[in-house]
């Protein structure tokens, strides 16, 4: 970690914290595909995280922290596509899980794939997508999943800006800024969508039960 750059530094950090609060507390997601779903969408992003923090090769550090956004926006995206089909879910999800598998695979080459033309086009793409989905969402007056989205078209500018104005500080930073607003973006989705509604639930059930009792 102590070998890549500053703002690479904080990046790591960011990506570590969130997602490694997100994927531990979907582990006690029961009964909500979606979002168990969604939380595991992080392991990738968890295990890239580390392993850019114990690589000594500082190209390959940097990459691994490209990877591990690009790799969680691709995983919401496939989340977010199959989250009306509960069969589909049963599938995401043990997709989820074999994603580390493929990047453990794939990690030699890492360090020269996030530089490819490929790549940055798809980044393109899920950029203009987010956006259009986010537009399409305001006008529709559709906002349960605005949060997530716009967490999305956080990440992928984040991950944008660099590439297209190299060697700045001004776009470092904001790039920074855009990537811990996503991230905060995903935390209070999740946290107020999965972890906080059953405790929600409880206490309205005991206020009913307690409002019944004073009735008698």
């Amino acid at each position: 970690m102590f070998y890549i750059r500053l703002e690479n530094q904080i990046h790591l950090l960011i990506v570590l914290i969130f997602s490694a609060y997100i994927y531990l507390s979907s582990l006690a997601v029961k009964d909500e595909p979606f979002f168990k779903n969604l939380g595991t969408s992080f392991l990738s992003s968890l295990i890239l995280g580390i392993m850019s923090f114990l690589s000594l090769n500082t190209l390959l550090a940097e990459s691994y922290i490209f990877f591990s956004e690009f790799v969680l926006v691709t995983a919401l995206f496939i989340v977010l596509a199959a989250k009306r089909n509960r069969d589909l879910n049963t599938i995401v999800f043990i997709l989820l899980y074999v994603f580390p598998l493929v990047i453990a695979v794939l990690s030699p080459n890492t360090d020269s794939l996030h530089r490819h033309m490929a790549v940055k086009t798809s980044l393109f793409a899920y950029t203009g997508l987010i956006l259009a989905i986010i537009v399409i969402s305001i006008v529709k007056k559709k906002y349960s999943l605005l949060v997530i989205y716009s967490g999305i078209f956080s990440i992928c500018a984040s991950l944008l800006i660099p590439g297209i104005i190299s060697q700045s500080r001004a776009a470092v930073i904001v790039s920074l800024i855009l990537k811990t607003s996503g991230y905060m973006f995903f935390t209070y989705f999740f946290s107020k969508s999965s972890v906080l509604r059953p405790e929600i639930s409880r206490q309205e059930i005991q206020q009913k039960f307690s409002d019944s009792g004073k009735s008698q």
